[in-house]
């Protein structure tokens, strides 16, 4: 897991800082341990025009055996309304690499 990471591309006209949120985070298993609570492993970072979603502590996830579950969200840090905010989509990259 901490090759992956998720890039939410928006572009807005607001120069306020933002803040990131991940209320919750899990690996959803259908292997033994089951659950993993990953909620502390996730951190927001803001660049120009995306979010980067990344994690801190690896956890190898081998493909078929759980999905990875989480509630995040982000706001300008005075709660106010983004202006002339526009969605451009999500890439995923592992290692460096779009695979998504």
């Amino acid at each position: 897991m901490s090759k992956l990471t998720v890039r939410y591309y928006y572009s807005k006209t607001s120069t306020k800082a933002q803040s990131f949120w991940c209320d919750n985070a899990g690996l959803q298993l259908n292997v033994s341990p089951w659950y993993v609570n990953y909620t502390t492993n996730v951190v927001g970072t803001f660049y120009d025009d995306y979010l980067e979603i990344s994690f801190k502590e690896g956890y190898s996830l081998a493909p078929g055996t759980g999905s990875l579950n989480m509630g995040i969200r982000f706001a300008q840090s005075d709660w106010s309304a983004y202006s002339g905010f526009v969605d451009n989509g999500v890439k995923v990259f592992y290692n460096g690499v779009q695979v998504g």
